[in-house]
């Protein structure tokens, strides 16, 4: 009798906990990510085959996936499949949690409504190149978008992103005094430019397609030899046919003066320099687009054949160092034309990750150096972050999940959070195998009829259990009676 008391007791203390449990699932019905709680009962030892009551073997977490409910807020995210996100306070130790409810804290790093940093690859310092070395990010003055372009491989993703200021405004004709030595008119100007754009956006699309480090282009240079003394009446002329196009110039007042104007009209081609050597009367043309031939031909003067000399011939190069001939052979005509480019390179280096490698992401594009604007529209592709400004998609990083060999045993932190235990064993990467989805979130995972049916169970369970105290009780009292 004095065993049924305690069998009794130990019912009531364990379905006690079980409606506790079913309860605190009731209550997280709605919280985010919620994992419920399931009991698992055990009876005690035996002594001559006779049980000594119940206890609580374990209180496990149910990992189920909850539902996805879409929610059109771009910092949502919700883990489908197995995986944790990684969140991280002020000190070294990392919580893990299924609730993607994001923000952009003030500082700019990507957190959960408590402050913890996500947690994720981070890219690598940006590699800028300007026309101006004073300036070190985009800014309003670069209004005319080149390119944006997200470049990867199984190791890497690399974000290219060129701006270019309002060329077309700033563009002004050369002074008078640059006659015959590489003068240029606006319209010229703004012509070389449009071409390099052509090419270097041609080149980057190439890139894209294979990725390779390839060979630098080289720039077609040749020559025509010019007798001074021959142009010195008012019958002499010169012309030479570049491209298709015939460049003729008759005599005008000297002939100094008939072969600068004859220069000049070779720069109005688009993507050609020529400047003439008054002393040697060597006139030298140049392409400005790296790696493009030009046709010269029906070179004379007079009477006399002016054959076309190459010096050096163009060669097309590949891959990404025929992309930087074209970025720096743009940035400089479009310094001629008064303007300013910049071309922004971000890596991110994904053979690099690892657990002891993760740190906050950074979402504020001033802070990454990219744009003075510090905003922009978030953007998740496979875990990894953008930031949609205007027309450039910037890479600022590339969320991480990890899952655990039993998960079941990760610590309940309370806030949606979890951390490791002993038994969970240590977090593993599982970003290849896990879906990141975005503008989602996921809801709880408890069952409210299955809870409440529980309640019910123990309910009558710990009604059972106190009938069997009171009726111990009363035989215990009849055989204190009878003893009496």
């Amino acid at each position: 009798m004095i065993d049924a008391l305690y069998n009794g007791r130990s019912g009531l203390k364990s379905y006690e906990r079980s409606l506790n449990v079913d309860t605190n699932n009731i209550a997280n019905v709605n919280t985010l990510a919620y994992k419920a709680d399931r009991v698992s009962f055990e009876d005690l030892m035996y002594q001559n085959r006779e049980g000594k009551g119940v206890t609580i073997g374990s209180i496990d977490k149910s990992f189920k996936q909850g539902e996805l409910k879409s929610t059109g807020n771009v910092y949502d995210m919700a883990v489908k499949g197995p995986g944790f996100f990684i969140v991280r306070g002020n000190n070294p130790e990392l919580f893990y949690t299924r609730a993607g409810n994001f923000r952009m804290g003030a500082d700019g790093f990507l957190q959960n409504p408590e402050g913890l940093k996500v947690q994720g690859l981070v890219v690598t310092e940006p590699e800028v190149f300007s026309s101006n070395p004073d300036d070190k990010m985009f800014t309003d003055k670069h209004a005319k978008n080149v390119s944006s372009v997200n470049i990867s491989n199984e190791n890497l993703i690399m974000a290219i992103n060129a701006k270019i200021t309002n060329f077309e405004q700033t563009a002004k004709p050369d002074s008078l005094d640059m006659s015959g030595k590489g003068f240029k008119t606006a319209g010229s100007k703004i012509a070389d430019v449009s071409i390099l754009m052509d090419e270097y956006q041609r080149l980057l699309r190439q890139y894209n397609t294979n990725p390779v480090e390839g060979e630098a282009s080289e720039t077609l240079s040749g020559s025509l030899q010019i007798n001074m003394a021959n142009m010195n009446g008012r019958q002499d002329f010169i012309e030479v046919n570049i491209n298709g196009k015939n460049i003729r110039q008759d005599f005008t007042e000297s002939g100094p003066k008939t072969l600068n104007m004859f220069v000049d009209k070779i720069n109005e081609i688009q993507g050609i320099s020529a400047t003439l050597d008054e002393v040697t009367g060597k006139l030298t043309i140049t392409s400005l687009v790296p790696g493009k031939n030009i046709e010269i031909t029906d070179g004379q003067m007079n009477d006399e054949g002016l054959p076309f000399t190459v010096e050096t011939p163009a060669k097309q190069g590949t891959g990404l160092l025929a992309l930087n001939s074209a970025r720096d052979a743009l940035a400089a005509v479009t310094k001629r034309a008064g303007g300013d480019f910049m071309e922004i390179r971000s890596r991110l280096d994904l053979d690099t990750a690892g657990i002891e490698t993760l740190g906050g992401l950074q979402m504020n594009l001033k802070s990454l150096n990219l744009s003075e604007n510090p905003f922009g529209t978030p953007e998740v592709i496979d875990g990894i972050v953008y930031m949609n400004q205007g027309n450039n998609k910037f890479i600022v990083g590339k969320i991480e999940t990890v899952d655990f060999r039993e998960k079941e045993s990760l610590d309940p932190k309370g806030g949606n959070l979890f951390g490791q235990s002993l038994n969970s064993g240590n977090p593993v990467l599982n970003t290849k195998t896990a879906e990141i989805l975005t503008g989602t979130l996921e809801l709880s995972n408890a069952d409210l009829s299955e809870s409440l049916t529980n309640m019910m169970v123990n309910q009558r369970a710990f009604e059972a259990n106190s009938k069997s105290l009171t009726t111990a009780d009363e035989f215990l009292n009849i055989a204190i009676g009878l003893k009496k």
